[in-house]
């Protein structure tokens, strides 16, 4: 074993990438739907992009 610096992507920062990712990517779905933005038209409001999670088969949110 050596130690050193790593040049390639490592499986764990491959899997925080794609979490990140799919993440943006819900983000601007949620930001581009047409409801969504009437609400925050309507009630001059803004999101907290912190406050979007996924929701499970169930319909339960998770992170």
């Amino acid at each position: 074993i050596a130690v050193g610096v790593v040049d390639v992507e490592t499986p764990a920062l491959k899997a925080q990438r794609l979490t990140e990712e799919a993440y943006q990517c819900m983000v601007n779905e949620f930001e581009a739907d047409t409801n969504v933005k009437e609400l925050l038209d309507r009630f001059a409001a803004t999101v907290e992009k912190g406050s979007i999670v996924s929701l499970d088969d169930e319909g339960l949110a998770y992170d």
